[in-house]
């Protein structure tokens, strides 16, 4: 409720702007999200709900003690097995893009992008050390002290996260934002002062930065999670994309190369064998269950 509240003050105070060129498409993309989420929230009559989701039914008996009758004379159901969670999830999702719009309409003003950027980096480069420590001294307690309420028998979290896919998530969301950022400022270094971009990076700031990169990589890779590596993948397809219009092919060449290497780096800390094992074991397992669901 606390990030509910603040989040209305803030997009009151600031007003930003949405739906406009040239984040159409994306702000488009981020409110067709909330709107499939909200259609899971619909009632549906018993045969509307067996078509889009035919093996609802059997997920029911499965999860539920007094589960609702599916007949074609029973009531009208959302097709969420949770509704009351999906409305949760629906309100904190406007929450995000709410946040999201407020901070881009700051970032617009100009500077406090590098300084979020800065401290990305930051708290991913402690995130990381707090995951290795943890992982090798206390695996089944958060920071050392708590155990996670879980329904596992032998949680293993991963620094202040209990699931993998979550961390993963943070890593996904905070690895291109610093990789832009490191990737900006050796390009105005070499602008500003002429030098070759070799000299730049023996810059203090910039090799902090690409310390940083490589943990949270590493991070990314020891996590065990197939989304994330799959969406590492996406990303590194999408940045390639994007940057061969803002970068030379020189530079994008070095700019690869760098990946390829914090890459090498970070599968040093990784558990090579399990992951592969996990992604083989993906398509055989139905996507873990997920397509039934």
């Amino acid at each position: 409720m606390p990030i509910i509240a603040g989040s209305a003050l803030m997009a009151a105070t600031i007003r930003p702007a949405a739906v406009r060129r040239p984040q159409r498409v994306l702000d488009l993309t981020l409110l067709a999200c909330l709107l499939v989420t909200a259609g899971q929230l619909i009632p549906l009559s018993p045969h509307a709900r067996s078509v889009l989701s035919p093996s609802a039914a059997t997920i029911d008996r499965a999860l539920l003690l007094n589960p609702q009758a599916n007949g074609p004379d029973a009531a009208a159901r959302p097709l969420s097995l949770d509704p009351a969670s999906t409305a949760w999830a629906l309100a904190f999702g406007i929450v995000l893009l709410l946040i999201f719009w407020s901070a881009r309409a700051i970032f617009a003003r100009g500077g406090a992008l590098r300084v979020v950027c800065r401290w990305t980096a930051w708290f991913g480069l402690a995130l990381a050390a707090v995951m290795f420590v943890q992982r090798a001294v206390t695996p089944g307690l958060i920071y050392g002290f708590w155990r996670p309420i879980t329904r596992a028998s032998h949680p293993t979290p991963l620094g202040p996260f209990v699931n993998r896919n979550d961390i993963a998530t943070w890593l996904l969301l905070a690895c291109p934002l610093v990789l832009g950022y490191a990737i900006a400022r050796l390009d105005s270094r070499r602008h500003d002062s002429g030098a070759p971009a070799i000299e730049s990076l023996a810059d203090a700031r910039t090799l902090w930065l690409g310390m940083s990169l490589c943990f949270m990589m590493a991070a990314l890779l020891a996590s065990l999670s197939r989304s994330g590596l799959f969406g590492g993948a996406a990303a590194v397809l999408v940045f390639a994309a994007l940057a061969r219009r803002r970068l030379s092919e020189r530079k994008l060449g070095w700019v690869l190369i760098a990946m390829i290497g914090l890459t090498v780096f970070a599968m040093m800390y990784a558990n090579l064998s399990a992951l592969l094992e996990r992604i083989d074991a993906t398509l055989p397992s139905n996507l873990g269950g997920r397509l039934a669901v």
